[in-house]
């Protein structure tokens, strides 16, 4: 679990962390993530999942459908692994 010191999130906040683009890769499936979509971070981790030749995003460890995020919908992610190694 990663702890969200104010020094954490201004470092997210300031674009101290490398996020990734979508179109430059895609998170394994089941990984912990933050997602930045709509122009915000979403502050809820997540996940991504999929079926077919759909993919979405969803809360980690939580499947329901009228929560998730068409793939589409999402401007890139971060892994919770990444945050929690970077430094203060």
């Amino acid at each position: 679990m990663v702890k969200f010191t104010d020094g954490l999130r201004n470092r997210i906040m300031d674009n101290k962390l490398k996020f990734t683009k979508i179109k430059d890769g895609l998170p394994a499936f089941g990984e912990p993530l933050l997602l930045f979509t709509g122009g915000a971070i979403q502050w809820v981790t997540y996940c991504r999942d999929g079926e077919g030749d759909c993919e979405w995003f969803e809360p980690y460890q939580c499947q329901d459908d009228n929560i998730k995020i068409d793939i589409q919908n999402v401007e890139s992610w971060i892994a919770i692994d990444d945050i929690s190694l970077a430094k203060e």
